[in-house]
């Protein structure tokens, strides 16, 4: 660790004689900037000349006190421990890159502590390895850097609260976190001053802290000096810590639209461009030349609705956390070459729980004064402006993130402020009897996250969160737009949350709610008074009210005037009814049906959500922007594939009717085949496809959801999720140069248009890029597995006699798919799909009126209206809206955390086959010179999952499998497979592979085997894992071993004969 001295910080080490509380916190206290460049340069400069780090050792237990009676041997072990030390931090800095990082240590409070004088110290220690200690040598860490000592507390009767705020930039590489750990230790004072012996210490691992929550909550032990922890806790100590790298964050801007916006022209449109800004806070956070902090767009011309592809960049020097505090200045402009352009619409957009990309979106006010261009009618700042919509990513984030948020609040806003208090009761969804519980708040289309509470059923959160009212105009009309408040319980799990409950929260009840006084958050000391409503909410699943309550406040900050009066928009508990236009619409639409379709399905419109609310099928349908990295359709569709299914009888305790939204598919992360489709279609309209969620069903009865993609060059492309494959039908539509818009207003039943239903040719194309199947460790078909694994436990029957030392493959996509095309009941060169009833999307739903429902004998011209009929007609438009707001997605796991949890995978596997086979008196051999190798070898599977195999990927994969082959015993033969899965659950992977494999079986004294694992993370913290299992055995045995099967297989068969 190397420490980064700065000017603006000038830290001093203090004595309890030197200076009181007051000056310290000054002196540590001065302010949130990083070192501007020409410090930087002159710092390095004087660090070049003086070739030498200023690192300042100290024993774990001598904080801030001078003492002159240390003996000569503790000196000498000091300086000989110094020089160590600095030899370590030389050759790592040869070798390992050093990141800079901000710790800031606030808000830092004691309780359960009965002393009448303390303070607390927070230093760095490093933990040594056993190559750095000495014989005698009994500790196993030893302190670096300056430590932070607090002011004293006197006569604490069970809680204190500290003033100081410490503030320290330092250096680590990424290794080193795991290294180092923070040390909280309670000193307490004596007559000569502190004493040198703690009266408790708790530690903290970087890693964790660089990956954990802000906000910690410790107890102080006492540690002997053997560094044992011991069983008594001396004291709780709470604060507030953030620890983040320092970082140049990119933000791209883009597939930004506006809508209603205010007219600029006398002819009724404007052309309109849109500008971002972030104000610069601090002068510190800007480099001359090398960073901008704002962006702005080209102009669109003649339009109030217009859509921006690329806005441009804005850069921002700091640590996350501070990034978060900001806001975003989005202001329009109406672009006029003659004149200065004229502003048509202003907002600020909160980047609070903004983590690496995402949706921001808000309403528009025109935000100076002005004159209607039309009616020259006065316009005040406040007048409505239109609403503006898109993405914000991130183009390169630090690996370590923490997260919670200590609400900083502005003077000049509005808030919705909510404390979480507790919930008691929650029904238990882990094997433990307990739950790790977190919950998600939802208000005016954004939403926010407490921290997790683990192993409790009553879990206690105490946790504030705020919405930015973010009005266009302050009425009550435009406060009740935003909605009632709506609750949702999660349980954390690796593999996919589980859902608890939810409840929703009327905002007119707080407006009746009595006044009281609350922290304002915006000054210390500084209260206000307003409306608090205090309410235990009853928790909703499965459509009924259960005993799990979460406890909860709620105020408007600051309070609303008293004229204010909300009204009840929908009562607490009940589901949203469906609009009754719909209703009557579904009884008119079915008539254009012919009554022979109707007896062969029943086309089925309406899905209920989550919630029990009823919703049209195009209402689940809306254009999703998606992070760059994703933005090509093959990978879209194995970000799709990726998440586990599960049917709704699991996830719902016996409900099969569930058809969850877009958001709460993405919080499971995991869904039946409805929800994965309806994600499909909503990236693939991302992308600017035109598609489509299609409805019918598969050739065992079932009903079915799928995507369709009508192509520019008259193909119609349908996505099955699945399976992962993609079918081609050819010359099914009319093409995008002569399709027109297919939203009518009325059907034309008198029409003698022929149907070309009869013209079109049977005749099915499967696509070259047809997606193998290889993760056969999924979900989505574990119950065909099962049915297959006799065939699966033959794999060894799959071989290539070839060369010596040739590698043999058994590939999982070969063995899966010949599986499933003996065991299928409809040819795989023909689309899985008996009938197609219904087709949607976001703006309408048409249903199949032709004379036949197979796909594959139908067109698809939806402007068609005979042979699709639309459901949305004359003044239904105007009731068709998503019911959700896109939430954004999650960000991707760290290749830090992905290389750990790649780890301990690797661990688990080989310890559940070590212990299988040890219990079957097997010994077990694992070739460790072959991980790193196999390792190497994995991500070319996942490419070729992605089709993104290039004449390089293919050489490269051949040398590999030369390398791989050349690690092979001599004499010996290689079985291998390459398994996929999508789950990062240990103990389920070896499952399968035990059941699914019979390496682990292998008999022979003389089999060696070899193991690989690689983890690919995508977004939402979704994952692909490959599993490289492999076994080697002495060709001379294997003979033998196949010589015995041959012999035992005809025995059998003669005895069946017999």
């Amino acid at each position: 660790m190397t420490e980064i001295e700065s000017d603006e910080w000038n830290e001093q080490k203090i004595t309890s004689s030197e200076t009181n509380p007051k000056q310290q916190s000054e002196i540590e206290t001065q302010g949130f900037e990083t070192i501007d460049e020409d410090e930087d340069e002159k710092k390095n400069k004087n660090n070049n000349n003086n070739n030498k780090d200023e690192i300042e050792l100290e024993n774990e237990n001598e904080l801030e006190i001078e003492d002159d009676n240390h003996s000569e041997n503790f000196e000498n072990h000091q300086k000989e421990l110094l020089s160590k030390t600095k030899a370590i931090n030389e050759t790592e800095k040869k070798t390992l890159p050093k990141k800079p990082f901000k710790i800031i240590i606030k808000d830092i409070s004691i309780q359960n502590c009965e002393m009448p004088s303390l303070a607390l110290s927070f230093f760095f220690e490093r933990i040594l390895n056993e190559k750095d200690l000495k014989s005698n040598q009994k500790r196993f860490t030893i302190q670096e850097g300056k430590a932070f000592k607090t002011h004293s507390l006197k006569n604490i009767k069970g809680f204190g609260k500290f003033t100081n705020e410490f503030i320290r930039e330092v250096e680590f590489s990424y290794e080193d976190l795991k290294n180092y750990n923070l040390v909280i230790s309670l000193l307490t004072k004596k007559c000569t001053g502190y004493s040198k012996e703690s009266h408790g210490e708790a530690r903290i691992n970087l890693f964790d802290l660089a990956n954990g929550n802000i906000h910690q909550t410790i107890n102080t032990k006492i540690y002997t000096s053997e560094n044992k922890e011991s069983n008594e806790i001396t004291s709780e100590v709470t604060f507030l810590c953030y620890f983040q790298e320092i970082f140049v964050f990119h933000l791209h801007f883009y597939d930004w639209f506006g809508q209603n916006l205010l007219p600029a022209n006398e002819n009724g449109t404007s052309d309109p461009f849109i500008t971002f800004e972030i104000k610069k806070t601090s002068s510190k956070f800007w480099k001359k030349n090398q960073f901008n902090n704002h962006c702005k767009s080209n102009f669109i011309p003649n339009t109030l609705n217009p859509k921006w592809d690329d806005v441009g960049e804005i850069t921002f020097q700091g640590i996350l956390s501070e990034l978060q505090k900001e806001q975003i200045s989005c202001v329009i402009y109406d672009w006029d070459p003659k004149t200065k352009p004229t502003q048509i619409g202003k907002c600020q957009i909160e980047l609070r729980g903004f983590s690496s990309s995402g949706i921001l979106a808000s309403p528009l006010v025109l935000g100076i004064e002005s004159k209607d261009p039309q009616t020259n009618k006065p316009m005040n700042k406040d007048t409505p402006a239109g609403f503006i919509q898109g993405f914000v990513e991130m183009k390169e984030i630090s690996p370590h993130q923490q997260f919670g948020s200590e609400i900083p609040l502005k003077e000049n806003e509005k808030y919705l402020g909510i404390e979480i208090k507790d919930a008691v009761d929650l029904i238990s969804t882990d094997d433990n009897g307990l739950t790790d519980a977190y919950v998600i708040v939802e208000w005016g289309g954004f939403q926010q996250k407490t921290r997790v509470i683990e192993k409790t059923l009553n879990p206690v959160f105490n946790e504030k969160i705020y919405f930015t009212l973010n009005l266009p105009s302050f009425t009550e009309q435009s406060i009740a737009d935003k909605g009632n408040i709506k609750f949702n319980l999660f349980d954390r799990d690796e593999f996919g949350d589980d859902f608890i409950g939810f409840a929703f929260l009327e905002l007119y009840k707080i407006t009746q709610s009595p006044k009281e006084k609350i922290d304002s958050n915006l000054q210390k000391h500084k209260t206000i008074l307003t409306n608090v409503l205090t309410a235990p909410l009853k928790l909703i699943k499965n459509g009924e009210l259960t005993n799990q309550t979460l406890n909860v406040r709620v105020w408007f900050q600051p309070s609303l005037p008293d004229s204010f009066k909300l009204k009840n928009v929908n009562p607490f508990g009940t589901k949203i009814p469906l609009n009754e236009k719909f209703r009557r619409r579904e009884f008119e639409w079915k008539k254009y049906i012919p009554k022979e379709s109707l007896k062969q399905g029943n086309y089925q419109i309406f899905g209920t959500d989550e919630n029990y609310s009823e919703h049209l099928l195009s209402s689940y349908i809306t254009r999703t922007v998606i992070p760059q990295e994703l933005r090509n359709i093959q990978t879209l569709f194995r970000f799709v594939r990726l998440f586990p299914f599960e049917e709704d009888e699991k996830s719902f305790n016996g409900r099969s009717d569930v058809f969850c939204s877009q958001n709460f598919f993405l919080r499971m992360m995991k869904g039946s085949i409805e929800e994965h489709a309806v994600l499909l279609a909503n990236l693939l309209l991302g992308i600017d496809m035109d598609a489509y969620l299609c409805v019918g069903k598969r050739y065992n009865g079932n009903y079915h959801f799928w995507v369709m993609t009508l192509n520019d060059d008259k193909t119609v492309s349908f996505y099955e999720t699945l399976t992962g494959k993609q079918y081609l039908l050819p010359e099914r539509w009319e093409g995008k140069e002569t399709s027109s818009d297919s939203f009518l207003t009325e059907l034309d039943l008198d029409s003698n248009t022929e149907s070309n239903t009869n013209k079109v040719e049977q005749k099915v194309i499967l696509t070259d890029i047809e997606f193998q199947t290889t993760d056969i460790g999924t979900d989505s078909e574990s119950k065909n597995k099962k049915k297959n694994n006799n065939k699966n436990k033959n794999n060894n029957n799959n071989k290539n006699n070839n060369n010596e030392q040739e590698l043999e493959l058994v590939s999982d996509s070969e063995k899966n798919q010949n599986d499933k095309k003996n065991n299928s009941v409809f040819d795989q060169d023909l689309v899985p799909y008996k009938t197609i009833e219904i087709v949607a999307n976001s703006k309408n739903l048409w249903g199949n009126a032709q004379n036949s429902l197979d796909p594959r004998k139908i067109h698809y011209n939806l402007k068609m209206s005979k042979d699709w009929v639309p459901f949305i007609v004359d003044d239904l438009f105007s009731e068709l809206e998503t019911f959700f707001y896109p939430i954004q997605f999650g960000h991707k796991l760290s290749e830090s955390r992905a290389k750990i949890i790649e780890e301990k995978i690797h661990k688990d596997l080989i310890d559940s086959f070590t212990n299988w086979r040890k219990n079957s008196n097997l010994e077990t051999e694992f070739l460790s010179s072959m991980t790193s190798v196999i390792h190497e070898g994995l991500p070319y599977f996942e490419k070729v999952e992605l089709k993104a195999i290039e004449a390089e990927d293919a050489h490269n994969h051949s040398l590999w499998k030369g390398k791989l082959s050349s690690l092979v015993p001599s004499g010996y033969s290689f079985e291998a497979a390459p398994v996929n899965f999508n789950y990062i659950d240990s103990e389920k992977i070896w499952r399968f592979l035990s059941e699914n494999f019979d390496f682990h079986k292998e008999f022979n004294p003389n089999v060696k085997f070899a193991l690989g694992v690689f983890l690919q993370p995508y977004y939402n913290s979704v994952s692909s894992l490959w599993v490289f299992i492999s076994k080697m055995i002495p060709k001379i045995d294997k003979k033998l071993n196949e010589e015995k099967s041959r012999i035992n297989t005809k025995k059998s068969k003669n005895k069946k004969k017999k």
